[in-house]
């Protein structure tokens, strides 16, 4: 067994200052695995191809984790998705995890309301079931691969410069269901996400 020691935090305020931990940032490591890391692959590489990838990026690697945590967990390997959460001094740890190959991701969210905007009243009727838009959460997403020996710690940094995929998740309120992020019907890329 092994341990991963990880640091999150983001640029100073000041040049002086050291760097502000971020808390609540969520850590999840897996054993590795190759099409996981090629959908991940994949997902970046397109974000910027379309509007429609850049606003669904975020969707397209939940979509990819959930679904290689449900394959772990039906092949009876649950066990092997270790997760934490950073504290207050932006540390995450992950101890007792079998020596090998990992795949992390880390991901952090900030919220952001904006103004609905005004329909004019010429047009309520035509939009009057149409969701509102009230605000979005900006993702940051950190992914890394670590070779991991046994009775070593791995340390892993998670800051504003690792970065690896930056995506938004929009918060919408439709007129009778009340406020609600939009689902995803369509496994990312057209196809199974790990098919």
């Amino acid at each position: 067994m092994g341990e991963i020691d990880g640091r999150a935090s983001g640029e100073p305020r000041r040049p002086s200052a050291p760097a502000a931990p971020y808390e609540g940032v969520s850590l999840l490591a897996f054993p590795y695995a190759a099409d996981v890391d090629a959908h991940l692959d994949a997902i970046k590489r397109q974000q910027r191809d379309s509007i429609a990838n850049y606003t669904e990026a975020h969707a397209d690697v939940t979509a990819v984790r959930e679904a290689y945590e449900r394959e772990l967990l039906a092949a009876g390997a649950g066990e092997l998705i270790r997760g934490a959460v950073s504290d207050a001094t932006g540390r995450l740890r992950l101890e007792g995890v079998p020596a090998g190959e990992w795949l992390l991701l880390g991901w952090r969210e900030e919220s952001h309301a904006v103004k609905a905007a005004r329909t004019p009243a010429k047009d309520a009727g035509r939009f009057a079931t149409a969701p509102t838009m009230t605000g979005y959460g900006a993702v940051s997403y950190w992914r890394m691969r670590v070779s991991l020996r046994a009775g070593e710690t791995t340390e892993v940094s998670l800051s504003d410069r690792s970065v690896w995929l930056t995506a938004v998740r929009e918060e919408l309120t439709y007129p009778d269901e009340g406020s609600r992020s939009p689902g995803r019907q369509k496994a990312p890329l057209g196809r199974h996400p790990l098919g």
